[in-house]
């Protein structure tokens, strides 16, 4: 989908889309951002007790060490 979008914008010559493994890609990645897509929960996301938020799964510690912006 994101491929997709970037075409109808016209920008998907300026990107690059990577889909892997996050923590192994860290250490080697140089990009200007970065855009993680965490499972989003299924179709029944808005049926569960909790909300996401960065304290409860943290934030990845490869992206602290990287990041300038957070």
């Amino acid at each position: 989908m994101a491929k997709h979008n970037a075409s109808v914008y016209g920008v998907a010559d300026r990107i690059e889309f990577i889909v892997g493994d996050f923590f192994e890609l860290a250490p080697t990645i140089e990009a200007d951002m970065v855009f993680l897509s965490p499972p989003w929960g299924g179709p029944n996301y808005s049926n569960v007790s909790y909300i996401y938020d960065r304290g409860r799964y943290g934030v990845p510690e490869p992206a602290l060490g990287r990041a300038q912006l957070l």
